[in-house]
Parts: structure tokens; sequence; C-alpha cells
């Protein structure tokens, strides 16, 4: 299946709106998240919450029915395809 142009950008978009509030939370990881097995692991659990989360969040807002935002993804049947990935 070919992408169009705004197909692309929304889902690049989407992708970057997954990933800031990751990346915004390994900016606060510090040595001590290195230490030992238990940090790291907690600061794994801590990462994959966030991605979790951002995943709830963006899937609640793609299924929202907003006039227009469905022609960013080629049709209101391809953004409820997104939505399910």
């Amino acid at each position: 299946m070919r992408l169009t142009a705004a197909r692309r950008l929304a889902s690049f978009l989407l992708w970057l709106l997954l990933l800031l509030p990751v990346l915004v939370a390994l900016l606060q990881v510090s040595v001590a998240d290195f230490v030992d097995t238990g940090a790291l692991l907690n600061l794994l659990g801590r990462l994959t919450g966030i991605a979790g989360l951002v995943c709830l969040l963006l899937s609640a807002v793609l299924i929202v029915r907003v006039p227009g935002f469905d022609r960013l993804f080629g049709g209101l049947t391809r953004l409820w395809r997104t939505h399910h990935c």
C-alpha cells in the first residue's frame, strides 16, 4: 500500500507524539538508575509505562470523530485501521 504525503505526515506526527514523552523521561535519567538491576528494571518499567499511557491516549484521540481529522489518514476507514494498530 502506497502512502500519500499527508498520510506519511500524519504517521510521522503520531510517532513523534508517542516518542516525545519517552524522550523527555530519558532526559531525567541519572547514573543512579543504572547502579543495580532493580534500579534498571524500575527505569525500564517507568519508560514502558509512559509509552503505554501515551499509546492509550493517542488511540483515544484517533477514535474521536473530529470533522476533517480523518482526511489526514485517507478517510475514516483508514483512520480506524491506524487506531487499531
